[in-house]
């Protein structure tokens, strides 16, 4: 393992610049799949389901993470079942995450999902008050799903002056590639409409 000093500031906000080119194509390609009314709404859950319960369980079962407990990913599960059955949808198995087998890969891992979480909030107001289509999602409102944000940065701090940090950025861009997966494999479980 090689340890490298963090010398440019907190462990997150190094992350969210060297995650910022992937994260941005991630979001791209969540915004085209949630187009199109309710449909496109079914899209974006079943690519969530599909993804963040395998990166959530991934992250949960590394229990001497500080924030282990808070990435079980039963309650997602349980949620996104919910909102898909009032669309009309299965819930698809969760697609195994790959990539994120340590510790250090864990913690990018849950950078990744906890950080979508930020997202969630936003996209859960425009959803909620479409003109057209309007939706509530369990998924995207839950409150304190994956623990809450500041709390997740604390324990991010609290990991050390120092980290595998090529490691947790492999982690972090593996749970992005997984999501980017799981979105093209929701095209094809629930295409779009010609």
């Amino acid at each position: 393992m090689t340890v490298v000093e963090l010398s440019n500031g907190p462990l997150r906000d190094w992350l969210r610049v060297e995650t910022r080119p992937v994260h941005d194509r991630v979001d791209a390609v969540f915004s085209r799949l949630s187009e199109g009314g309710l449909r496109g709404k079914g899209r974006f859950l079943t690519a969530q389901a599909l993804a963040a319960p395998g990166v959530a369980a991934a992250v949960h079962v590394r229990k001497s993470l500080p924030f282990a407990a808070d990435f079980d990913p039963a309650p997602a599960a349980r949620l996104l079942a919910a909102d898909l059955a009032d669309l009309g949808l299965p819930l698809p198995s969760p697609i195994p995450a790959a990539g994120i087998e340590t510790e250090d890969a864990a913690i990018g891992a849950a950078y990744t999902l906890a950080g979508s979480r930020l997202g969630a909030r936003v996209l859960d107001r425009e959803w909620r008050t479409a003109a057209r289509d309007a939706f509530a999602s369990r998924y995207l409102s839950a409150d304190r799903l994956f623990g809450d944000w500041r709390g997740f940065c604390d324990a991010l701090a609290s990991i050390g002056a120092t980290a595998d940090k090529a490691a947790i950025l492999a982690g972090a861009l593996a749970a992005f590639d997984h999501f980017e997966a799981a979105a093209r494999a929701a095209l094809e479980l629930t295409p779009a409409d010609e």
